[in-house]
Formats: structure tokens, sequence, C-alpha cells
């Protein structure tokens, strides 16, 4: 069943709730977030989020061993939505993606951050140390929410992406250690205004 984790409520008054997805009975309502967003925002998503049978393939992977999913949720409807995957290769297997997505009209209220710092604190417990994401190089302001999380630039792919309209694009692949991230989302939630009773601990 779904599974609330926790409430926050912003400085703005509006009650913040973090939530992990039922695998089956929650795939209609993760698909209308999606199915909401405006058509820049889908623009540059590496996968067809509005087919229902993806929504449910990648739901139906859950497990809290080597895939996760924290969603954000405002007067019941999602708003946010991010993923954790773990490589599935024995040498890299303390190595995760973190991938994630905000509704426009909700950026710049640490929806981002206390996502990450969920995932984060579950990715501790399984034991991954270092996490990283591929990002299209034009997406600035993501880059720029993501450099505020700690991560970093680590590589550039040259055209390795085509968005819907079927334009490459150079792909940044940005990387950050567990533990920094850990400090940099305190720090970040802190400077929001965030309480302190939101945060969790590794």
């Amino acid at each position: 069943m779904t599974e609330t984790i926790k409430k926050v409520t912003l400085a703005s008054g509006q009650i913040i709730t973090l939530v992990q997805l039922n695998r089956t009975s929650d795939v209609e309502r993760l698909r209308a977030f999606f199915l909401g967003l405006p058509d820049e925002a889908r623009h540059y998503l590496r996968y067809n989020v509005t087919k229902k049978e993806f929504v449910s393939a990648r739901l139906a992977q859950l497990d809290d061993a080597n895939h996760w999913r924290i969603v954000a949720e405002l007067d019941g409807e999602i708003i946010g939505d991010a993923t954790m995957d773990r490589e599935p290769f024995a040498w890299t297997h303390h190595v995760a993606e973190l991938r994630a997505l905000v509704h426009p009209d909700h950026t710049n209220k640490g929806i981002l951050a206390m996502m990450f710092e969920e995932l984060v604190a579950l990715g501790a417990k399984a034991k991954v140390e270092r996490l990283f994401t591929e990002v299209i190089k034009v997406q600035t302001n993501l880059i720029t929410d993501l450099e505020k999380e700690g991560f970093a630039y680590e590589a550039t792919r040259k055209s390795y992406a085509k968005d819907s309209a079927g334009k490459l694009h150079d792909v940044i692949i940005m990387s950050n250690d567990l533990n920094l991230m850990w400090k940099r989302l305190k720090d970040h939630l802190e400077e929001l205004d965030v309480p302190p009773s939101f945060y969790g601990g590794m």
C-alpha cells in the first residue's frame, strides 16, 4: 500500500507529504502527474513517461534494495517525483543514479532537496556510497539545483541524447559523494527554512 513517510509545513503554510508509492495501485496517479506537466517539462525526459506500460514497469521494479522512489504530494496530488536506482554490476554496486522532477509551479520550495534527503537516507542504509545523475546540457536551471545539493560536473557525452523533437543534445554527468550530499542537503533545507524536525539521519 501507499506509505506516508513524513509531512512538512513550508514557510508558506503549505503542507508537503513525502510518500512511497504502491507498486500496483498508484500507476495511474503517477501517470497523471506526468500527463499534467507542461510539454516543455517533458521535452528532455529520458523515457516516454505518459505511457501506462512504462510507468507500471518502473513501479514494479521497486524493491527497497536496488530501486527506490519518493514522491511529494500537495493536497493529495503528486507534484514531485524522485528515483534512485543502484548499478547492477558488482564493481559499481556502491553507486546509484538519482533522477528527480518537480512540477514547474512548485520549484524553489525545497521539494527537490526533501525528496533527495529521503533517498540519500535509504541509500546509506543500503550501503550506497556514490550518486550520479545525467542531465541534458541545456537544462541549466536543473544543473544549478543539482549543484546546490552538492553535485559536481564529471563528464560530457557529446550528442548523446535526442529530445522529443529528435534534436541531439550533449548530456552532462554529475556525481556526488553520499556523505557530502547529506551535509549539503541539510544546509540547503535550513536555508529554505524547512523545520529542523524534518531532518532524518544516516
